[in-house]
C-alpha cells in the first residue's frame, strides 16, 4: 500500500481512510494503511490519536485501526509535488536558512547522479570522485561537484567546461538539469509562502534564508531532520573514538544496526565513503535501502550525536540517569546542563517551525533567532 494514497486521502479531507479505502474495488488490508499511517507520523506528517504507538513496532502484529490526523506540516508536505521526507528537507532548509545547498541536494537525488562510472577505468573515477568529498557525505559531496562546476562555468556549456567534466567523471547534463531543477523547487517553496517572492535562483545563495548556507554541520541538521528515521549506527566493534574514529574494516563491509532488531544494512559500494576506514560519528543518515546481494542503504551521511537529538523524530531525557533517548533506541549520556538545554533548544524549535507552519509568511521570531544562535555554539 503507497503512503502517499493514504495521505491524499487525509490532506483533501475524505474522512477516515480506512473507511475510505475499504470501498475501493480492491481495498488494501488494514495492516497497509497502518504501515501508511505509522511512516507519515514518523515524519510528523500525521498525529495518530489516542494511545501513541512507535514507528519501532512491528506493523505485520498491528491489528486495529489507528485513528488519525493530518498536521499542519503535513498540508504543507501535500501541497509539494515530491515525496513528504524531500519536502521536509526542504522546510527544514528555509528554517535552518541554508536552502541553497539544500535546493541542490534535492534536486540532485531527484534528477541523476553527477558523478559518471567508468567501467574502464574505475580506479581514476574514484579518485575524481574523492576530491569532492564534502562532510562525510554522498549528498555534501554531490553539493560540492556542483558548486564546483557552477562557479567556474555558470551553467554555460563550453570547451572548457566539457573539459572539466570529463577529467572529473561528471556528467554536464546532470549538472544542468540539476541547475533547472533548483529553480522549480525555489518556486515551490515560493508558491506556499515559505521564501520572499524577491529570491530568486540568481541571488538565493546571499538572500537571508542561505545565511548559514556555508555551515555544514547546520546542513547536516537539516538532512538529520528530513531523512529521520533513516539513522542506522555502527557497532562499537568496528569504530574506536579513542582512535579518532578508526573503524576495523571498510565501512561498506560493516553491518549498521537499524531500530528494527534484527536487520542490518550496509553502505552502498557506490558511496562516496565506501572504503573509508575512518568516520567521524558512529551513526549516518541514508535515503533510501535497496536489496540486491545485500540490504543495503544508499546516499548516506555522517550525524552527530547532538544533531541526532535535536532533529531526530523524538527525544527523551531521564535527567537522574544523564541519558537521552532518541526515537525509543538510540542512547547517548548526557550531563544533567546538556539534556535541559537540549529540551530547551528542541521545545522551542518545535514552536518555532509550528508557527512558520502555520504563517509561512512571518519573519523568524526573535526567540528563534536566538535558539538558532544555540544550535551552532552545541555544534562546534
Amino acid at each position: 500500500m503507497c503512503f502517499s494514497i493514504v495521505f491524499a486521502v487525509l490532506a483533501l479531507d475524505l474522512g477516515d481512510p480506512y473507511v475510505f479505502l475499504g470501498e475501493a474495488l480492491s481495498p488494501p488490508e488494514p495492516i497497509s494503511i497502518t504501515s501508511a499511517l505509522l511512516f507519515l507520523e514518523s515524519i510528523s506528517a500525521v498525529d495518530i490519536l489516542g494511545d501513541q504507538i512507535s514507528s519501532n513496532s512491528n506493523a505485520a502484529k498491528i491489528k486495529h485501526c489507528l485513528p488519525s490526523e493530518i498536521t499542519p506540516l503535513g498540508f504543507h508536505l501535500a501541497a509539494l509535488p515530491i515525496s513528504p521526507r524531500l519536502g521536509k528537507l526542504l522546510l527544514y532548509g528555509v528554517l535552518l536558512k541554508c536552502v541553497d545547498p539544500i535546493l541542490t541536494i534535492i534536486a540532485t537525488v531527484s534528477a541523476k547522479s553527477p558523478f559518471v562510472s567508468s567501467f574502464e577505468d574505475r580506479t581514476a573515477a574514484d579518485l575524481a570522485k574523492q576530491q569532492f568529498l564534502c562532510g562525510n557525505s554522498d549528498l555534501l559531496s554531490a553539493m560540492n561537484a556542483f558548486d564546483s562546476w557552477k562557479t567556474l562555468f555558470g551553467g554555460r556549456r563550453s570547451k572548457e567546461e566539457d573539459i572539466f567534466c570529463r577529467t572529473h567523471f561528471l556528467s554536464g547534463n546532470s549538472l544542468r538539469l540539476i541547475e533547472q531543477m533548483r529553480g522549480q523547487f525555489l518556486d515551490l517553496l515560493k508558491g506556499i509562502g515559505f521564501t520572499s517572492k524577491s529570491v530568486t535562483i540568481r541571488n538565493v545563495k546571499e538572500s537571508d534564508e542561505n545565511s548559514n548556507g556555508s555551515n555544514v554541520e547546520i546542513i547536516k541538521c537539516a538532512l538529520c531532520a528530513g531523512l529521520s528515521p533513516n539513522i542506522l549506527m555502527l557497532p562499537p566493534s568496528v569504530r574506536d573514538p579513542k582512535k579518532g574514529g578508526a573503524l576495523s574494516k571498510k565501512l561498506m563491509d560493516a553491518s549498521l544496526t537499524s531500530s528494527r532488531k534484527g536487520y542490518s544494512l550496509n553502505v552502498h559500494p557506490s558511496s562516496i565513503m565506501s572504503d573509508s576506514k575512518q568516520l567521524d560519528s558512529s551513526f549516518v543518515a541514508y535515503l533510501e535501502a535497496m536489496k540486491t546481494a545485500k540490504l543495503y542503504c544508499r546516499d548516506v551521511t555522517t550525524i552527530s550525536p547532538i544533531q541526532l537529538a535535536l532533529f531526530c523524530g523524538k527525544m527523551s531525557a531521564n535527567l537522574k540517569e544523564q541519558v537521552v533517548v532518541v526515537n525509543g533506541w538510540l542512547t547517548f549520556t548526557a550531563v544533567r546542563d546538556v539534556s535541559r538545554c537540549l529540551s530547551y533548544v528542541r521545545e522551542n524549535m518545535e514552536e518555532a517551525f509550528i508557527e512558520k507552519v502555520l504563517n509561512p509568511d512571518s519573519p523568524p521570531s526573535d526567540i528563534w533567532n536566538k535558539v538558532l544562535d544555540i544550535i551552532k555554539q552545541l555544534l562546534i
